[in-house]
């Protein structure tokens, strides 16, 4: 009787467990301010305000951007915040007056530490109309 005890206890044993993988690299825009469906207005200043989620994988550090752009890609205003590996959270703001153009873009990247490009953006645009 005593084998018939050990053999359902030795089946118990597992293999050391392995930390949980994390996702892919990502980034989101969580909450966006003001909302992107309301057009913008030409002259007006702009607090934009964004949440974003994130995961960075691959580096131990990196950074995510709040970048805003007119529709010709000139800046119009950016914002970086130092992230580390890991999912997080982080919150951006970028001040800015709305010029002639249409539409004005809001790109959030994330990028590691050393990359000189990513393909790791999430994207928003807000319709521009007159005063």
């Amino acid at each position: 009787m005593g084998a018939l005890l050990l053999a359902p206890l030795g089946a118990c044993e597992r293999a050391p467990s392995k930390p949980p993988k994390l996702p892919a690299s990502y980034v989101r825009i969580a909450k966006l301010s003001p909302d992107a469906t309301r057009p913008l207005k030409v002259g007006d200043t702009v607090n934009l305000q964004v949440q974003l989620d994130y995961a960075l994988t691959k580096a131990d550090t990196g950074a995510v951007m709040v970048v805003v752009q007119t529709a010709d890609n000139q800046n119009l205003g950016q914002k970086a915040q130092a992230v580390r590996k890991g999912v997080g959270k982080a919150t951006l703001a970028v001040d800015f007056v709305v010029p002639h153009t249409s539409p004005v873009k809001v790109f959030t990247p994330l990028s590691e530490q050393g990359q000189t490009s990513t393909t790791t953006v999430a994207l928003r645009t807000y319709k521009v109309v007159e005063k």
